[in-house]
């Protein structure tokens, strides 16, 4: 995005989950034709409650410090480097010769990136704003999360588990054969813990399931699934739940402060909602009795 830095920069705020953030842009048309998803999230135009950070573009964003994560992400190789407490994210598309660059300050109050004029631009703009969310919301007691979530009489379950598992068939199958239940996000939902309830929201992020609904309800149960040759599920204690529900949250597993305030949410989110195990197979009858079992 030419020109970023030049004087009149306009805001667009965005409220995902109740927790507002702030995009800085001098061209905001051009910015919300690459986050069409993000259109149902727009927030006040007027100034609100306090950001959970503020996002904002630069010509160029170098990456300072040392390697502390690496992984692929949507076809992208993506790099973690550290400097103290200022985070660098790196994200390389195919056959580029200069990643893109994200800078985030200790709290990931303050987000700094360069986009390239690529077709990549949505795509990591895109990924950028949903890891500065996930992490910037930790500090208000907020997880996001790689899982399918319905909605079924007032109340959201999620169904958590490794990639090809089936999140998203069981999700479907729910839709399918329990009258009354619809998607609330296909790929990342996010849940909040205030005032001694734990609630589940829609996101701008649903995978390749379009589902992107500014809708918030107390959550039901978690339900993690496992592939197996029978339909068998069963109910976990906190402690049990809690290891259970980790590995499908956004974590900054480099960083000890982060990691252990996450560690924190997910304890008291295990202790205050069920949590299930449930080994099946993708068919009718799985959907009925996880339904029976976590929907009571």
């Amino acid at each position: 995005m030419d020109g970023m830095e030049d004087a009149g920069i306009r805001t667009v705020r965005y409220k995902v989950a109740g927790h507002l953030f702030e995009v800085c842009a001098r061209f905001p048309g051009r910015l919300r034709a690459l986050l069409p998803s993000y259109e149902p999230f727009l927030g006040a135009e007027e100034a609100g409650p306090s950001p959970l950070f503020t996002f904002s573009f630069r010509e160029e964003v170098s990456a300072l410090g040392g390697e502390v994560w690496r992984f692929e992400w949507d076809g992208l190789s993506c790099l973690i480097r550290q400097d103290g407490q200022e985070h660098y994210f790196c994200i390389r598309p195919p056959h580029a010769e200069k990643p893109y660059v994200m800078h985030a300050d200790a709290s990931f109050a303050v987000v700094t990136a360069c986009l390239r004029g690529t077709p990549y631009d949505a795509l990591v703009l895109n990924n950028f704003l949903m890891l500065a969310y996930a992490f910037s919301a930790l500090r208000r007691g907020t997880l996001l999360l790689h899982a399918a979530a319905v909605a079924w009489q007032g109340k959201a379950y999620l169904f958590l588990g490794k990639s090809g598992t089936g999140k998203s068939t069981h999700a479907r199958l729910w839709r399918e054969h329990v009258e009354g239940s619809e998607l609330l996000n296909d790929d990342n939902p996010v849940v909040r813990l205030a005032g001694g309830s734990v609630m589940a929201y829609g996101t701008p992020w649903s995978g390749k399931t379009p589902c992107y609904r500014d809708v918030g309800m107390p959550l039901g149960a978690f339900v993690r699934l496992e592939q197996g040759r029978a339909n068998v599920i069963s109910r976990r204690d906190a402690l049990h739940g809690f290891a259970e529900l980790l590995p499908s949250c956004f974590n900054m597993r480099w960083d000890d402060a982060a990691f252990g305030l996450l560690c924190d949410i997910v304890s008291d989110v295990a202790e205050a909602v069920p949590v299930y195990h449930f080994e099946c197979l993708p068919d009718k009858e799985a959907a009925l009795l996880s339904h029976k079992t976590v929907a009571r």
